[in-house]
C-alpha cells in the first residue's frame, strides 16, 4: 500500500511537475521526507470551522467534490465493493 501511495505522490511530482507544496497526502508519509510534498489533513481538518469553510467554497464554486456514486445507507456494502476496486475517484455518498 504505502509503494503505491508513493507513485501517485511521485506522478504529481514529477510526471506533472506539481510544486510538491501543493501536493498534500494525509497517508504516504515517506513521500512527504521523499519528495517535500504537504501532510496536512486528518485532525488538521476535524473541525466545525473547517467545514463550514470548506462548505462555503462548494457553495461559492471554488471548490469541486466529485462524487463518484451514491448509495442507500441499505447498500453500504455495494459502496464497500466499489471502494476495493481500487478504481474510484471521487467521493462515494452514503444517504438515509
Amino acid at each position: 500500500m504505502a509503494q503505491e501511495l508513493t507513485v501517485v505522490v511521485a506522478m504529481a511530482v514529477e510526471d506533472r511537475r506539481l510544486p510538491p507544496d501543493r501536493v498534500d497526502t494525509i497517508a504516504d508519509f515517506d513521500a512527504v521526507k521523499r519528495f517535500g510534498a504537504q501532510s496536512a489533513g486528518g485532525a488538521d481538518a476535524a473541525t466545525a470551522a473547517v467545514v463550514v469553510e470548506l462548505a462555503d467554497l462548494v457553495a461559492r464554486g471554488e471548490l469541486e467534490v466529485p462524487i463518484a456514486g451514491v448509495f442507500a445507507l441499505d447498500d453500504v456494502r455495494d459502496a464497500y465493493r466499489q471502494l476495493e476496486l481500487r478504481l474510484t475517484r471521487g467521493k462515494l455518498v452514503l444517504r438515509p
